[in-house]
Order: structure tokens, then sequence, then C-alpha cells
């Protein structure tokens, strides 16, 4: 009766040791199917639907990046398809005043200066030179600049005119440190103290008394290399009057700031280019009409 029993039980376990077996084969047809199913279906869609998140955005950028670029290369051809030169630009001041186009042809570094003279600035309260200056330096002004350009001096305008008084402004600012006596201000100061010639511009006493006034020293020196080195030595600064040459047509008033073994370097407030380079004695001696050394 025992081993009967223990028969039946056995029998009994291996049917249901089978039935596991065929469940879990049942599964892993169907999950083998569900794989097959996905593979051709990832073949049909194709694997660019398939890219994460991530590269998505990688890809979007890469295009951005790329559209951005032709519209830059075109910008470039139209400028080189369409270039602004010089005279170009004078056909846009066509119908401006004439003194303002002589200015433009005489001084061709002003030609921007003067298309914007219907939009001129004439608010004294808008200048501020606190960025121009640095302790221990004399500052560049140049007297065509829109802040104080088209301000009005001696029957012109600083722009044209100026060139004495913002000589005096670099000097000034640079010597004392003080910011109150920008270009226009200066020029103001000479004509009310009568240092404004019309049709010419400043007298050579704006450097003399007009500078002891406002608390310089100021000396006449002799046009000599060495009588200029040793002004610049002392700290100084030395403003020339200089004739028709490499400066101007006409009259100019430069400013000598500096010097080392190759020459000087001059503050021209008519031109970047000028003050830009640096000028041996032989070449400024010809064309000085006078020379002061300002100090304080």
């Amino acid at each position: 009766m025992d081993k009967k029993k223990r028969y039946i039980a056995a029998k009994t376990n291996r049917k249901r040791k089978q039935s596991r077996i065929k469940a879990i084969v049942i599964i892993l047809f169907f999950i083998l199917g569900l794989i097959f199913i996905y593979s051709m279906a990832k073949k049909k869609i194709g694997p660019s639907q398939e890219k994460p998140i991530e590269a998505v955005g990688k890809e979007e950028k890469k295009e951005e990046e790329e559209v951005d670029k032709k519209i830059e290369e075109e910008k470039e051809n139209l400028e080189e398809e369409k270039p602004v030169t010089f005279n170009d630009k004078l056909k846009l001041i066509e119908d401006y005043p004439r003194f303002l186009k002589e200015m433009a042809e005489r001084y061709p570094e002003t030609i921007d200066f003067v298309i914007k003279y219907p939009e001129r600035n004439l608010d004294p309260s808008k200048i501020d030179i606190s960025h121009d200056y640095v302790t221990g330096e004399v500052p560049l002004f140049i007297q065509w600049d829109d802040r104080w350009g088209y301000m009005p001096f001696i029957e012109s305008i600083v722009g044209i005119s100026g060139c004495g008084p913002t000589a005096l402004s670099m000097a000034y600012t640079g010597l004392t440190g003080d910011l109150s006596m920008d270009p226009y201000k200066m020029s103001q100061y000479a004509e009310q103290n009568g240092y404004g010639v019309i049709n010419e511009g400043s007298t050579w006493d704006l450097f003399q008394k007009g500078a002891t006034d406002l608390g310089l020293t100021s000396e006449m020196i002799y046009v000599d290399n060495n009588i200029f080195k040793e002004s610049l030595d002392q700290g100084k600064y030395i403003v020339l009057n200089v004739g028709p040459g490499d400066f101007t047509n006409g009259g100019h008033f430069i400013l000598v700031v500096d010097y080392n073994e190759e020459g000087y370097k001059v503050h021209d407030s008519n031109s970047l280019i000028n003050s830009a380079k640096t000028w041996t004695f032989d070449s400024l001696m010809p064309q000085i009409k006078a020379a002061w050394a300002l100090g304080k």
C-alpha cells in the first residue's frame, strides 16, 4: 500500500514539473516572438527615429550653426559685391553745408563724422571723458569726436577749428587729472577770453597766458631736439604750432607727449593715423613754427 502511494506521488510531481517546463518554453517562445517583431519593425522604421534625445539636440544645434554660417557668408559676399568706398560716402554728403564737404575732402578720416552731422550732439551735459583718462598719462582727444566735434567755436565748430583748445585740453587733463576741461569746455574758455580768431582758430596766447591762468606753467622753447627731450623728461608736454606739411594744409596745433629711440610720440587731434606714428625730430622740425613746454 505504501509503495502504491509513493508511486502516485512521484507521478504527480513529474506531471507538475512537465507543466512548469511547458509554461517556461511557451514564455520563451513568446519573448522570442516579440524580439523578432521588434527587429522587423526597427528595420522598417529606420535608425534615424531610434536616436536618443541628446543626439537629436546636437544635430539641431549643428544645423543652426550651419545656417548661421551661411548667413554670415552671404553678408560677406554682399559687402564684397557692394563696397562702400570713400567716393561712395562723399555722394552721401552732396547736400551738406559746404564747410563740411571741404572738411571731408581735405581730411578723409573725418568722413564718418561729417556723414553723422544731421544726428549731431549739441548737448554739453552728454560729454564724459572719464573713460579717456588714465592716471599718469595724457589722453588722446580728437577734435571731431562725436561728443564735442559739432559744438560751436568762433563761428565754426570744434571739429574744424578746435585744434588749439583740444591740444590744451589734452595737456591740462594729463597734467592735472582734472576732467572738467574737455575740448568743448576748453574751446569755450578760449573764445570767452579772446584766444579764438574767426577763420584762423586759436592764438598763441592760449598756450601762454591762457595756460598759466588755468594753473599750468608755460615756457616758449627753442625748436631743438635736446630741449624737447629735456622738457619731456621733466614731465612736461610740448605744444607745437605747425604749418603746411604732414599735419595740415594751413596751420595746426599738435601735442608731443613722449619719445623713444625711434622718435617722438605725437597726439594729433585731427588724425588718429598721425597719432599712431612715431616721428623723428628731422621730420618734425621743418614744419614747426613755435613750441611751448607745459607743466604743472
